[in-house]
């Protein structure tokens, strides 16, 4: 799954990186570096719109209807997003692009936290969909972050982990010009010989944390 992650980069690194691959130019009103992005908080996304491309801020708060009332849910699983009415109509329509570097997952017997990013260190995406609800009368939008099968160095961790697109699969998974099967196809386990985790501060269990000691190797907690 995904429930925290980060943009470590600073906002001059982010900028470049989506001026040149998406002539996106202004993150004026973005807060960079996020060391321990989590659910419910705005995160930047990109989005297709026509033939460009555009950058904000979505809440990581995608809603799903339960018992009459609306549940947050943080991530969907990739195989049945096309399937379930809550996802379905946000897949074909509302695809997005989640900015990421690297994203935290803990163990399952110990707890300790680990830091799990590309061994390049450079940014990517996660898969996305967006959607707006409304909520005692107010149109409020959200999103969820896709996760797929965990990969061989993942798994001891946890079953599932995001799914993750380099930058032609991710303009890929947002064009307009794909079936949905082609676009699921692209919903795949990240290589684990692309990746790498190291051990990280418990300090990153509570939100409110938020600095780049987070992200720092540790041995003790």
């Amino acid at each position: 799954m995904c429930g925290r992650f980060t943009i470590s980069k600073n906002k001059e690194v982010v900028e470049s990186f989506l001026k040149d691959h998406f002539e996106i130019h202004d993150l004026k009103d973005i807060d960079l570096p996020r060391y321990n992005v989590s659910p419910g908080q705005p995160i930047l996304a990109v989005i297709k719109v026509n033939n460009s491309y555009r950058a904000g801020l979505i809440p990581w708060d995608y809603k799903v209807k339960f018992q009459n009332k609306y549940k947050q849910v943080i991530n969907a699983r990739s195989e049945t997003v096309d399937q379930l009415n809550s996802f379905k109509k946000a897949f074909k329509d509302q695809r997005c692009l989640v900015v990421s570097d690297g994203f935290y997952e803990w163990d399952k017997l110990s707890k300790q936290p680990y830091r799990i990013l590309k061994k390049d260190e450079s940014l990517y995406f996660y898969a996305g969909i967006y959607d707006h609800f409304m909520v005692d009368g107010k149109k409020l939008f959200g999103l969820t972050i896709l996760t797929t099968e965990a990969n061989e160095l993942i798994k001891d961790h946890h079953h599932r982990m995001p799914v993750i697109l380099d930058i032609e699969k991710a303009k890929t998974y947002i064009s307009n010009d794909l079936s949905m099967d082609e676009i699921k196809s692209l919903l795949e386990p990240y290589p684990k010989e692309s990746m790498l985790l190291y051990p990280v501060s418990k300090a990153v269990n509570s939100f409110q944390n938020d600095s780049v000691d987070l992200i720092k190797k540790t041995t003790t907690n």
